[in-house]
């Protein structure tokens, strides 16, 4: 069974541009039929209500200082696990499950497993892996299907991560800096917090070779 995640920009925009990684190249995906939905191809055959240990990672941004941080976690709840979302305006994130390990098998539905505040809000959510709560194994979440607003299949792989960025209308994702690039669609969105580091490391070194 496959889970599925959010769909990505709306018909008001003109273009959604998806950006993946294989291998550590990227690739992108452009789609001029937003809005898009993504799916994970994950290990998630398990029986209705078994409960399972699903990864999964959450962007959130500071209310004050606009500050962008990447936090990953896990939760236990029950199968099937057939989304995760970003509430209105970024004050939930919710699983589409069975209800949580602690209670009973409740109707299939939007569970809400976090809750912002006043000092930050969420932007972003997507699971890493499902597996079994006892920790017998961990198959991973590989494969990823990309369709447009006419429900076409615009990209289909089966040994990809699931993991992505989604880019509407041109632009790029809050935490990411656009620079120019060879590669389709002409520019590239890099992770602000490495970039910083990368600079950061790169004139520690000049500082010391100059010092030296």
């Amino acid at each position: 069974m496959n889970y599925t995640m959010t769909t990505y920009c709306t018909v008001q925009n003109k273009t959604a541009i998806i950006l993946l990684s294989k291998n550590g190249y990227p690739i992108q995906i452009k789609s001029n039929n937003p809005p898009v939905t993504i799916t994970c191809k994950a290990n998630n055959d398990y029986s209705d209500c078994t409960i399972v240990k699903v990864g999964w990672s959450y962007t959130q941004q500071d209310t004050t200082t606009n500050a962008i941080t990447t936090v990953t976690t896990s939760t236990i709840i029950r199968a099937p696990i057939l989304g995760l979302k970003v509430g209105t305006n970024g004050s939930t994130v919710e699983f589409n499950c069975r209800g949580f390990s602690s209670g009973g098998c409740t109707a299939q539905g939007w569970v809400q497993i976090a809750q912002a505040n006043i000092f930050f809000r969420f932007i972003d959510a997507r699971i890493i892996s499902i597996e079994p709560n006892d920790g017998t194994q961990n198959p991973g979440s590989k494969g990823v299907i990309i369709k447009d607003s006419r429900d076409i299949v615009i990209f289909d792989d089966d040994n990809i991560d699931c993991t992505w960025n989604v880019v509407c209308d041109n632009d790029c994702p809050e935490g990411t800096c656009k620079c120019p690039s060879p590669i389709y669609p002409g520019y590239c969105c890099l992770d602000c917090a490495s970039v910083a580091t990368t600079i950061h490391a790169i004139t520690n070194d000049l500082k010391a070779k100059n010092n030296g």
